[in-house]
């Protein structure tokens, strides 16, 4: 078997990094070049896995919400009582922000408040997940 760049990817440990670019980049700095270099495969590898730049970005999205805002959610829904509710809640956020290894800010916030998404696979993403948290 001849050495060289996966000819698949690893979406597991590919959305971390992904997520990581596009939150520290926004969605005009990142890009797919920069993603593949730094997960060791091909671009045409990252776009076989999800598609359009676009695609890549709602995926980083959800991986956003599955890690960040879902364990928020749970203490909300499943706590017996308010205080735990609230306590839980922010205890995730709190973890969040003082992890030094991830970027600054919201990335759901920061990426919708942008308003440069309004139509498409993006703004469907964003507006399924900020629908969640209403």
């Amino acid at each position: 078997m001849p050495a060289g760049r996966p000819q698949s990817l690893d979406l597991e440990a590919a959305m971390p990094v992904i997520l990581r670019h596009f939150w520290h980049d926004g969605y005009a700095g990142a890009t797919i070049d920069q993603v593949a270099a730094e997960l060791g495969v091909t671009k045409p590898t990252v776009y076989r896995a999800f598609g359009e730049k676009e695609a890549v970005f709602a995926a980083a999205l959800d991986t956003y919400h599955r890690a960040y805002i879902a364990p928020a959610e749970q203490h909300l829904e499943q706590a017996a009582t308010l205080r735990d509710a609230l306590t839980g809640f922010f205890a995730v956020f709190v973890d969040r922000i003082v992890d030094d290894d991830l970027p600054a800010g919201c990335f759901l916030g920061d990426s919708a408040m942008t308003g440069t998404f309004t139509t498409g696979p993006i703004a469907a993403t964003i507006d399924r997940l900020q629908g969640r948290l209403g």
